[in-house]
């Protein structure tokens, strides 16, 4: 399955011909010698921020995706569509839950979400 062509950022979508994560990301990891993610960390489904992660998702061994603050998109669930169909655990985080990895503990901290925001984001759905 090849990855998907990187969708533009909104009010700019004519802007597709670069994906950022076969382009930019996946090249620099490559050449730092990596070829496994234990955890790729998805902040919010804003294509400024989910633009790229699916090249990211087929050209590494991903150990699991984490999805914090979700915006309902065509794209996030595309993502997570591929992440299941290369088994890859998707674990959803919420604000204020903690995690600890390799020795190191951490807390998903994200501002409340306002009234507008929550309003604008039902309303594009």
């Amino acid at each position: 399955m090849a990855a998907a062509p990187f969708a533009g950022f909104p009010g700019h979508e004519e802007r597709t011909a670069v994906d950022p994560g076969e382009e930019a990301v996946s090249p620099y990891l490559w050449s730092r010698g990596f070829q496994k993610l234990d955890v790729v960390a998805l902040t919010h489904a804003h294509q400024d921020h989910l633009g790229g992660l699916q090249a990211v998702l087929q050209n590494f061994r991903v150990g699991q995706l984490w999805i914090g603050r979700e915006v309902s998109s065509p794209a996030l669930a595309s993502l997570e569509a591929l992440a299941r169909n290369k088994g890859i655990p998707v674990e959803h985080q919420l604000r204020a839950m903690k995690f600890a990895w390799d020795g190191v503990e951490g807390e998903f901290l994200w501002p409340q979400s306002s009234v507008q925001e929550i309003a604008s984001t039902a309303k594009k759905r």
